[in-house]
């Protein structure tokens, strides 16, 4: 009996001492970090355009576009923050980055970042040029240089070496969607 307490007692001691687990990402979390990259548009945007855009949309009226507009951004916008959660591990990660975006080096970085997604949504939306690649050290200081190089060093810069997770839609979620655009729109929603 006095060997179970002591174990008892042992496995809490241990329990308190270990690290904790790395927390999941929060919602907010993962809303500040795709505002800090440029992303926080970047899905409506490109669902926008699609449906606004593509050959098989122009058939619905703007009303009926909107609609569909409605039933699927949710959607995509929700596989968005679970493929951002899925990329960046954890909330210390995201604060991190949140912290580097708040240097001089780090804002001038992060604002790079933006104009690539910025440049590459518009290529994907609007068929606009494919924009210069950005270059981001272009007129930093040697203080600002030496930020964004400590930072690349950090476990936190480590999300850039990871690749994008999946965002695709499964047919299942495709079928669902469909049928809550029929019903709540009044329209059959076109083949992919």
């Amino acid at each position: 009996m006095k060997s179970l307490a002591f174990a008892a007692v042992l496995a809490a001691g241990l329990a308190w001492s270990a690290p904790a687990a790395a927390a999941v990402p929060t919602d907010a979390e993962v809303a500040q970090i795709q505002q800090l990259l440029g992303f926080d548009i970047a899905i409506e945007r490109v669902i926008a355009g699609k449906i606004d855009n593509a050959e098989e949309f122009k058939v619905f009226n703007a009303s009926q576009r909107g609609c569909i507009k409605g039933e699927l951004l949710p959607e995509f916008r929700s596989s968005m923050v679970d493929a951002f959660r899925q990329l960046f591990g954890d909330g210390e990660t995201i604060a991190a980055w949140t912290r580097f975006g708040q240097t001089k080096g780090g804002a001038k970085f992060v604002a790079g970042m933006r104009e690539q997604v910025k440049g590459n949504i518009d290529n994907a939306v609007d068929g606009a040029p494919k924009a210069e690649a950005v270059e981001f050290f272009k007129g930093m200081q040697a203080d600002e240089l030496m930020e964004v190089m400590e930072f690349m060093q950090s476990p936190a810069a480590k999300v850039l070496e990871r690749e994008f997770p999946d965002t695709d839609v499964s047919p299942e979620q495709l079928q669902k969607l469909s049928e809550r655009v029929s019903q709540r729109c009044g329209i059959e929603m076109p083949k992919a």
